[in-house]
């Protein structure tokens, strides 16, 4: 009988220490994903809006509470002056909207005048943290009020854009606004807690393979009930808006089986348009050639700034910064790209 209590006393243990452990990687995940500002990474290899000199841009701003402010830009191509209608487009995790200038500039030149705002917590915006993935829903919910309660869409349709967390957010918050024409998902996660262990296994795939019965617990724990909550079953709620989702098969971010594309693919809706590619990884509106020559051309700038001469490193920064085009470096995948631009015309 002893030997029994001893042995369930150990299991006991054992029980308690196989959540403790993950419970406490929940907390630091979230602390470093979410609880923190987030602004773009310092480096000169993204694209700039000064890159694009066909395009113009005017200030946005509106109140998210009586303390702080969501902030971003209008931006619509200097030559026209007639638009086929408004994009309220909403980026990923990771940086601001200005990671995002790539779509922004393909839009603008067909013809679209585009709203970018940046997240509750990351660049332009107010906030001393980003807080989680679904409370982004909650912004772009501010942000479509205050363009309709104002008109800043002139009576334009409006398209919701969004990729990764802006497409979970896009798809979301669609059961507050069935008057919302269309919307583009990029990449989207299904939910935000799925998307916390697809975060796991792609970052520490070893503790993911002896962890993963605890982590949904602990995340559900540490994130809150608002992010058991998916956006397609939100989407369920809206009646109306026709829904473009884009998703490649490579992504090594967001998984297949949490991506809104598998959902859709095994409950097929009227309402939604579906594409999958083979290549692609996490951005699939541009080339994997082009993704690689913007990671090889970042780990170039870091190799220059581990230079230790001070006259050396100028010398080559000027150098690099000389022959650096980051706008031709960026190569569209047609297939997307036009699929998008079709869906938003037709």
């Amino acid at each position: 009988m002893e030997i029994f209590f001893i042995i369930f006393g150990f299991l006991c243990i054992l029980s308690v220490i196989y959540f403790l452990i993950p419970m406490f990687y929940a907390h630091k995940f979230d602390k470093k994903v979410f609880q923190h500002r987030c602004d773009d990474p310092e480096h000169p290899c993204y694209v700039h809006f000064e890159d694009y000199p066909d395009m113009s841009r005017t200030p946005y701003e509106c109140s998210y509470s009586s303390r702080s402010k969501i902030r971003g830009y209008i931006y619509q191509n200097k030559e026209r002056k007639e638009f086929k209608g408004f994009v309220i487009l909403s980026h990923g995790m990771f940086g601001t909207h200005v990671q995002y200038l790539v779509d922004v500039a393909y839009l603008t030149r067909e013809g679209y005048q585009v709203l970018c705002y940046d997240q509750y917590g990351v660049g332009l915006s107010d906030g001393k943290k980003q807080i989680s993935l679904a409370h982004g829903i909650k912004v772009l919910h501010v942000v479509i009020k205050d363009v309709e309660k104002n008109n800043l869409n002139h009576d334009l349709k409006i398209t919701l854009y969004g990729h990764s967390w802006g497409a979970y957010c896009s798809l979301g918050v669609l059961d507050q606004h069935p008057e919302i024409e269309k919307a583009v998902c990029r990449s989207g996660p299904i939910g935000p807690l799925r998307a916390g262990m697809n975060l796991v296994a792609f970052n520490n795939p070893k503790f993911y393979k002896i962890f993963r019965l605890a982590l949904p617990l602990c995340f559900y724990i540490v994130m809150g009930k608002e992010n058991v909550v998916s956006s397609t079953s939100r989407f369920k709620k809206n009646p109306h808006t026709k829904v473009f989702i884009t998703y490649s098969e490579n992504d090594p971010m967001v998984n297949m089986k949490n991506s809104q594309y598998y959902y859709f693919s095994k409950h097929l809706n009227k309402q939604v348009q579906l594409q999958l590619t083979s290549h692609g990884l996490h951005n699939n509106i541009i080339t994997e050639e082009s993704y690689a020559s913007f990671i090889n051309k970042t780990k170039e700038y870091f190799e220059i700034e581990k230079m230790e001469d001070p006259l050396k490193k100028a010398q080559a920064r000027k150098r690099f910064l000389s022959n650096l085009d980051r706008a031709d470096m960026v190569i569209y995948q047609s297939k997307v790209k036009d699929s998008i631009l079709d869906f938003m015309k037709d």
